[in-house]
């Protein structure tokens, strides 16, 4: 018998049957349980993807900066009367000058630049202007450069004018 006093008959000896009263409300509780869970399943996917975006932003802040943002000093014996200073990264500087030509040499030993652009852009980076701030750091630094091969004895000595302030 169903709740109403009604006798149902099954199609099937000994299975229980049930009104359609009875099986809309089964339904709708269950679709009830099933919008929850979606919504707990929901948020907790994007709680995962919050965690996530979170992780990837502090692991990227923890990585160092790249050279070419740094300023570097370097040790130099006091004179009298001159101020020593760090090497100038900034662009214009030797530093930043010496930063951009190694890289340019990397990107051609991995064969990213032929050996056409690559002249093309040391020639584009050495025929720009040049600030100096710690003379004897920056002639250090070009002469590792041209120890290095990045950079040939013309463009050694045209640089070093261009620190030297001579031959304008």
């Amino acid at each position: 018998m169903s709740r109403r006093g009604e006798e149902t008959l099954s199609p099937y000896p000994g299975e229980a049957t049930m009104d359609k009263l009875e099986l809309d409300e089964r339904v709708a509780r269950l679709e009830q349980k099933v919008s929850v869970l979606s919504a707990v399943l929901l948020g907790g996917l994007t709680l995962f993807g919050v965690s996530a975006a979170f992780l990837l932003t502090a692991r990227a802040e923890m990585r160092p900066s790249p050279p070419a943002a740094m300023v570097v000093s370097t040790p130099a014996p006091r004179v009298a009367g001159q101020v020593q200073g760090p090497l100038d990264f900034s662009e214009g500087g030797v530093g930043y000058l010496a930063n951009q030509l190694r890289q340019m040499a990397e990107l051609r030993a991995t064969n990213l630049l032929n050996d056409a652009e690559y002249q093309a852009k040391k020639e584009q980076l050495l025929s720009r202007p040049l600030t100096s701030s710690n003379l004897k750091a920056e002639l250090e630094l070009i002469s590792g450069l041209k120890d290095e091969q990045v950079i040939d004895d013309a463009e050694y000595r045209a640089i070093r004018a261009k620190i030297l302030q001579i031959g304008k």
